[in-house]
């Protein structure tokens, strides 16, 4: 997958909305596929108390080029990890974190 291709994510404040960042806040998280990702569905995978939970991405607007997709993320620690799974048309799973897209499940220091 080249780059223009790829699902892309960072911390920015475009990418990350700050809602309130205190412990029992939220945060959204966005995320844009381009068009030719072949991205179907995408979840949020978030890190709570040390177990993991998942919030559903929805679209929120597209065009011919691509689609950003946003889910509300609980903040229940001082830190919360994070990264994106996606499932394709192809039936496969890809796993987007800090480190890129990977065709695996990766360790959360990579989040």
């Amino acid at each position: 997958m080249n780059l223009v291709e790829a699902p892309h994510h960072d911390g920015s404040a475009l990418y990350v909305e700050r809602r309130d960042w205190r412990v029992g806040g939220s945060m959204r998280v966005r995320l844009y596929l381009p068009s030719g990702s072949g991205v179907l569905h995408a979840a949020v995978r978030y890190v709570h108390d040390g177990e993991q939970g998942y919030a559903l991405l929805v679209r929120d607007q597209g065009d011919s080029i691509g689609s950003w997709w946003s889910a509300e993320v609980p903040l229940v620690n001082p830190v919360v990890s994070y990264r994106f799974v996606l499932a394709t048309g192809a039936g496969t799973t890809q796993w987007l974190n800090a480190t890129g897209v990977h065709k695996h499940d990766t360790p959360d220091a990579d989040d």
